[in-house]
């Protein structure tokens, strides 16, 4: 987007990285999915991706070591050259379950 606010146009190299780079990341995408239902990308931009991976009670068995072994099997062949991954923390959790409360709360005000 820079480059087209600031040339007026985008050079064919530069869209062409942008395809190679989008069908890598579908293509680890889709062997994510193989394990997991819910998969959101919450943020990208220069060529780095932010996923938030949500798991069932079932999917909460396979452990955070098993997706990096997922993500080292093929990180080769879609070419992610780093990667991390932690667990939301209980902080975050709690905070969504307050935001969530709020809302709650202000929906059904009584006046």
């Amino acid at each position: 987007m820079e480059e087209l606010q600031l040339k007026g146009y985008i050079s064919y190299d530069k869209i062409f990285l942008w395809i190679y780079y989008l069908n890598n990341v579908l293509g680890m995408i889709k062997i994510i999915m193989n394990y997991f239902n819910e998969i959101f990308c919450v943020d990208y931009g220069d060529n780095n991706f932010i996923f938030k991976i949500k798991r069932t009670k079932i999917e909460g068995e396979k452990s955070i070591g098993f997706l990096f072994g997922l993500i080292e099997d093929n990180r080769i062949k879609y070419n992610i050259g780093q990667y991390f991954l932690k667990y939301t923390s209980l902080e975050q959790v709690f905070n969504k379950f307050a935001k969530e409360n709020n809302k709650y709360i202000d929906d059904n005000k009584i006046e």
